[in-house]
């Protein structure tokens, strides 16, 4: 995902579910603006330890609800995992955040923004038919892939 936000980063970036601010600061070279969130509070404590960028801030969000404007791209790194009767809540467990990301994601996108989703085989999600769904890249973890792909607004 690193090699990618790097790659497509611009202008306006917004790194949904930052945790340490790896991908944030992995943008900031070449933005404008970087907005990590997250909604653990410690997450967001850590990374803006962590952050030596002028152009990034960080702050608490479950998804949108912290967030106004729109952007140029818009960095997701879910938890992916199916739910299952041995995940007890942790935060790998989708749960439904990434159907409801893509519901919201689109109203945050400015014209011709595009959305970095990291998905893994595991996942049980439909593509979306309001995006332009690309497979940038895939790598073998195990019993799992794991996918990047890059999303784009049908309408632009």
């Amino acid at each position: 995902m690193e090699k990618w936000v790097k790659k497509l980063a611009s202008g306006d970036v917004l790194d949904i579910g930052t945790g340490t601010g790896i991908l944030a600061f992995a943008a900031a070279e070449k933005s404008k603006k970087v907005i990590g969130i997250d909604i653990d509070k410690e997450a967001i404590e850590y990374a803006k330890s962590k952050n030596k960028f002028k152009n990034v801030n960080f702050k608490l969000s479950d998804l949108f609800s912290n967030i106004n404007g729109k952007f140029d791209l818009i960095i997701f790194n879910p938890p992916y995992l199916p739910s299952s009767k041995y995940d007890n809540g942790i935060d790998t467990t989708d749960n439904g955040i990434i159907e409801k990301f893509l519901k919201e994601a689109i109203g945050f996108l400015k014209k011709d923004g595009k959305i970095l989703l990291c998905l893994s085989s595991l996942t049980n999600i439909k593509f979306d038919k309001k995006y332009l769904w690309e497979k940038l890249d895939e790598k073998n973890v195990g019993f799992e892939k794991i996918y990047v792909y890059k999303l784009k607004n049908l309408k632009d």
